[in-house]
């Protein structure tokens, strides 16, 4: 195995590992503002932060799970080009 193989593997692994560990995290911290959030009030959420990449489970994962929300918007250093968030900033 040549060793650009074995970097690539060291990659894919690492980055699947991490990704994990954030996800876990992430669904801890949308339990709690899910609790807290226990409010009809609201009917919009921002996510500041956003990133494009869909590849990752832990992208965008709070603000995709938070639910029954009327409108959803982003700001972001990066183009976002989904049609999820309604105001892109």
């Amino acid at each position: 195995m040549s060793l650009d193989n074995k970097q690539k593997i060291y990659s894919d692994l690492h980055s699947s590992f991490i990704d994990k560990i954030t996800q876990n995290k992430r669904m801890e911290i949308l339990k709690v503002i899910s609790n807290y959030l226990k409010n009809d009030v609201l009917q919009d959420v921002l996510d500041i932060g956003t990133t494009q990449d869909i590849e990752s489970s832990a992208s965008n994962y709070i603000i995709k799970n938070l639910k029954g929300f009327k409108i959803y918007k982003s700001i972001s250093d990066q183009e976002i080009n989904t049609s999820f968030f309604k105001k892109k900033t």
